[in-house]
């Protein structure tokens, strides 16, 4: 018979009450520990795909890996050598558009956008999703999002005039107003980027941005270049390609600042449940400890038969981790069970107090982070261990000769 089981023999001896004491102590701990890890693995796969949702939609919408705009005017043929230059050099494809800022005017109000012209087949057409109307343009029609819509109080069929700008040589500013109808209102799945989202057909592009600047070439990632690690292109050896004449930046540069706010928000998130835990580590210290106490003249007349010391510390140490294992293992399989669901949970959840959540993403990619679980299933195990290590410590202190006179 191990210690554990001399433990628990102990506590029959001593009466029903005694026994049921101790089991409500380890099922106290228990559901500490897993009502702690529940919310641990739901940061873990809200934060993840939270922020790999909005990295993989500013790449594939705005960004792409990597952006070059025209400084000076190339012909076609230029263009197209470059192109294929970079698809050689980099493997990453290479889109063509224009791109610029402009105002949006409706009868009802105006709005500041980011104008891009682009093929009908474009990869920013494909990420979008359709609200109402078609992709499929023909004319001068354009594309706006589902807050501009709103904003403007326009929706399919509606005339919209795009007011288009450039500054010359001389430092004057030039307008040039453009007519179009509004042929569809679509969404990319980030308040951030349907904010300003416009798209018009590319031959439009020379038309509305007269600056050379306004051409862009955008190099897009493939479909293994996402996941996980996000691929990346030497920028160096871009802009070499490119020469002077090129502006070229990187995702990150453009975007740096917002991802290490969504990183830090995620370590931040990460801290606060860790701390969680912790305390559902103190709860099994302290229900340990109790143990102890409760079972002081147990652990004198084993000390008094020869047990050793250690052997007593180890059963009180091997039920706290078992307590913290198994406890471990329940919260993350039902954090796990839960974060599968995360999107139509937060559908329900979608009260006056959580409004702000449609400012991140109307849907969150959801993808099991092994190696983070992994590490919540070893913090949760060390954090039990270390929680049933301390209250032992109690034991040195007890004088077998004193406990049982006194007893």
């Amino acid at each position: 018979m191990n210690m554990s089981s001399w433990i628990w023999a102990m506590s029959m001896l001593r009466g029903r009450k005694a026994h049921r004491t101790m089991k409500q102590h380890i099922r106290s701990a228990l559901l500490g520990i897993t009502c702690s890890m529940i919310p641990l693995v739901l940061v873990v796969i809200l934060a993840n795909g939270m922020i790999d949702g909005i990295t993989r939609r500013i790449i594939m919408v705005d960004s792409g890996i990597a952006k070059a705009h025209q400084l000076s005017s190339h012909s076609a043929e230029e263009i197209e050598f470059i192109m294929d230059e970079i698809e050689r050099e980099f493997g990453f494809e290479t889109q063509l558009l224009y791109e610029g800022p402009g105002v949006l005017f409706s009868h009802e109000e105006n709005q500041l956008v980011t104008v891009r012209a682009v093929d009908s087949d474009s990869a920013h057409i494909r990420q979008l999703e359709l609200i109402e109307g078609s992709t499929s343009w023909d004319g001068q029609q354009i594309i706006i999002s589902s807050y501009l819509s709103q904003r403007l109080g326009s929706g399919v069929g509606d005339r919209v005039t795009l007011l288009s700008y450039t500054e010359d040589t001389s430092g004057a500013v030039r307008y040039k107003p453009t007519l179009f109808t509004v042929t569809a209102v679509a969404t990319t799945g980030y308040h951030m980027l349907d904010e300003g989202m416009v798209y018009i057909p590319r031959e439009y592009g020379q038309t509305v941005f007269s600056h050379a600047d306004a051409l862009t070439l955008r190099l897009l990632p493939g479909e293994g270049d996402l996941g996980g690690t996000i691929a990346s292109v030497p920028m160096d050896e871009l802009r070499s390609l490119l020469g002077h004449s090129w502006q070229a930046v990187s995702w990150q540069d453009q975007y740096a600042g917002l991802y290490r706010n969504y990183q830090s928000t995620k370590g931040l998130l990460y801290l606060i449940m860790a701390l969680i835990v912790i305390a559902a580590g103190v709860h099994i210290s302290s229900c340990s400890l109790m143990i102890i106490l409760e079972h002081t003249s147990s652990i004198g007349i084993l000390r008094s038969m020869g047990v050793p010391l250690g052997r007593i510390r180890n059963s009180f140490v091997i039920t706290g981790v078992v307590i913290g294992l198994t406890g471990t293992l329940m919260g993350i399989a039902i954090g796990l069970l839960l974060g599968s669901q995360l999107n139509h949970i937060l559908r329900l959840l979608q009260l006056s107090e959580l409004s702000a959540l449609e400012y991140y993403l109307t849907t969150i990619e959801i993808r099991i982070p092994i190696l983070e679980v992994i590490a919540v299933f070893l913090y949760g195990i060390a954090v039990s261990l270390v929680s049933s290590i301390v209250p032992t410590r109690h034991l040195r202190r007890m004088s077998p000769l004193r406990i049982i006179t006194s007893s």
